[in-house]
């Protein structure tokens, strides 16, 4: 995975950043106020609830945003979020399994996908929306554009990265960039000179380097107590940590969306059936006259293109 984000002004209708201003608010849209507001999310829970439902069932991730995203006549920013926030509950179940937490890294050597862990933290720094996803990482909605170039919080989130490595007492960690990526060379230098310099004073800081590779998702597969928040790096590695989870207690106000409201709350009905009631026409029947299996009757979406998982980001 590229994750390539170029400093400056972001205003672009898509979430991209582009050239102009002074104090970039990184992941942020104006619109995200409406997007994301109370009664916004209560709409977007359902239909993560949904979705959830769709991918569960083996619908294409495209085409299921899609056909719920139609449904609510969503813009493409809720869209986004639906995408990267929800998993569907098997896959949930699966990355669960091989889930970490923090104490669990204690003396191990921690393999960091840098910038999925870095832009995250960048972005809760100055309050833009972050995903809290249906598989507990953290994803953000910031845009993908050329070039890396680092932000008024980028040593801050660092250090709260040093931060938790530090406390969980781990034996070493690298942080792993992607080297086709524009500055990922400066950045990694930046975090090696940084904790050269922070040794010389934190006598208890673990073994920290920064390695350039040519493909991040490459290097992590496979391994194990890999800190990171992209699907396909969760998907192909034994074990992996969501330091940046951990890390939002330490961030003041942070704006956290939640992709899946609390099963207990009686808000949100059963997908299924709230789908049979709202498109009873693209079913052809009544979720009313079933009460026993609504699920087995589904949209006929038709088939796209493949599952396109973290084509943005994770």
């Amino acid at each position: 995975m590229s994750y390539d984000i170029t400093h400056s002004n972001e205003n672009a209708s898509d979430g991209t950043l582009t050239d102009g201003a002074a104090a970039p608010r990184r992941g942020y849209q104006p619109t995200d106020e409406k997007d994301f507001g109370t009664e916004s999310m209560e709409t977007l829970q359902r239909a993560a609830a949904e979705l959830s439902f769709l991918l569960d069932r083996g619908y294409p991730r495209e085409t299921a945003v899609e056909f719920v995203g139609n449904r609510y006549q969503f813009t493409t920013r809720q869209r986004l979020f639906l995408n990267r926030g929800v998993s569907g509950e098997a896959k949930r179940a699966a990355r669960a399994a091989k889930h970490l937490k923090l104490e669990d890294l204690r003396g191990r050597d921690v393999c960091i996908d840098g910038f999925n862990v870095i832009v995250p933290l960048e972005v809760a720094l100055v309050r833009s929306p972050l995903i809290r996803a249906q598989d507990g990482a953290i994803r953000d909605l910031a845009g993908i554009n050329g070039t890396y170039r680092s932000v008024e919080q980028t040593m801050q989130a660092i250090d709260l990265v040093l931060d938790l490595l530090t406390e969980a007492q781990v034996a070493s960690a690298t942080f792993y960039f992607d080297r086709p990526v524009r500055n990922s060379g400066r950045l990694a230098k930046t975090i090696a000179d940084y904790v050269r310099a922070l040794a010389n004073i934190q006598p208890n800081l673990p073994k920290v380097q920064a390695a350039l590779v040519d493909n991040v998702d490459n290097e992590l597969a496979g391994r194990a107590y890999v800190a990171t928040n992209d699907s396909a790096v969760i998907d192909h590695c034994q074990s992996w940590v969501s330091l940046d989870a951990a890390a939002l207690d330490r961030v003041d106000d942070a704006w956290v969306l939640d992709a899946i409201a609390p099963d207990e709350d009686p808000l949100y009905p059963d997908p299924a059936r709230d789908i049979l009631e709202a498109d009873a026409s693209t079913f052809g029947t009544s979720a009313a006259s079933d009460e026993k299996g609504p699920a087995s009757r589904i949209p006929m979406i038709p088939i796209s293109v493949q599952d396109p998982g973290d084509t943005f980001l994770s």
